[in-house]
């Protein structure tokens, strides 16, 4: 949750609404119907691409102006789970499945097969674009992360290097802080974490999510990396227990926090805005707010999320009928 499509409402706008709130979403809010539509947040370029068959669009926000670019790539494949564009727009990496996986080059609509080099015959679960020249693409498999680079003058893919994952079984890119989490063995709960840069790949402590029952299996989407007044940090949603928790993560090893934040649901969602901790409970419709240096917690009461109605209507119905 940005400054673009959402945030911490002011004290004046907090004032001013006849029931208070803290958390406001955009009045920009986009709907779309799942029988037609495939929806993919693209992390690196901030954006969302849209796939109705057959055609790709993509849709980025820009303050309160929302830009709708055709892709101007047909493809009458009836089964996408992801899609994700080059940071100059110039390629798109589609993914049909965990060993089908196409790299379209958008200004001749050349396409190849995108396959792992180090391990043929793994599993992707995901591909990551970077900005960095040495290790363009991310292939996140069942085996560990492969680095490629694109062949300079040739619409191909090199392997530069390697990181290798035992029995990883999904992947989460903080693509702002340019860092990798990788859950290892049958429960995910062996976190695997590396920071990228232009020189090298920094492969911090592996560390263990401590987990209620040996039977456990970690999800990645309760698992966020985020970075807490200048410290890496690993936030895990216990759902088994209700709670909070905080690994701190540094490169000598990782510390876990002794305060826990009662969630009081299994259902709950995270934003961060300036340091601050926004959870979402789904089932209460509340937001509560917490700031880790604060030993209260929260150091606010509850207020629900304000759903402002949608400004787009026009725009859905346009985008039905194409």
């Amino acid at each position: 949750m940005g400054e673009e499509i959402g945030g911490i409402l002011p004290p004046e706008a907090i004032a001013y609404q006849e029931d208070r709130h803290y958390v406001y979403l955009s009045h920009d809010s986009l709907q779309f119907n799942p029988t037609d539509s495939s929806v993919f947040f693209d992390e690196l370029n901030d954006q969302v691409i849209v796939y109705r068959n057959p055609h790709f669009f993509v849709l980025s926000f820009h303050g309160n102006k929302m830009d709708d670019i055709d892709l101007s790539y047909q493809n009458s494949h009836e089964n996408i789970v992801g899609a994700k564009c080059s940071p100059d727009g110039h390629c798109l990496a589609i993914r049909y499945s965990f060993r089908n996986l196409e790299l379209v080059n958008l200004l001749t609509l050349e396409a190849i097969t995108l396959t792992p080099k180090k391990w043929p015959q793994a599993n992707v679960f995901d591909v990551f674009w970077t900005q960095l020249e040495n290790h363009e693409i991310i292939l996140a498999t069942s085996n560990g992360l492969e680095f490629l680079q694109m062949k300079k003058g040739e619409f191909k893919t090199k392997l530069v290097t390697h990181k290798s994952v035992s029995k990883a079984s999904w992947v989460k890119y903080n693509a702002e802080e340019n860092i990798i989490v990788v859950g290892g063995n049958q429960q995910g709960n062996s976190l695997h974490i590396f920071q990228l840069s232009a020189s090298n790949i920094i492969q911090y402590p592996k560390f263990d999510i401590d987990v209620a029952h040996k039977n456990t299996v970690i999800d990645q989407k309760n698992v966020v990396i985020c970075r807490l007044y200048t410290v890496l940090c690993c936030l895990h949603i216990d759902t088994t227990n209700k709670k909070l928790i905080v690994y701190r993560v540094y490169k000598e090893g990782v510390s876990r926090s002794p305060q826990e934040i009662d969630l009081y649901s299994e259902n709950v969602s995270i934003s961060i805005v300036d340091n601050i901790l926004v959870l979402h409970n789904i089932d209460t419709k509340l937001s509560m707010i917490y700031d880790l240096k604060i030993p209260k917690f929260p150091f606010l009461n509850p207020l629900p999320l304000y759903l402002p109605p949608s400004s787009l209507k026009e725009y859905n119905e346009k985008t039905k009928q194409e």
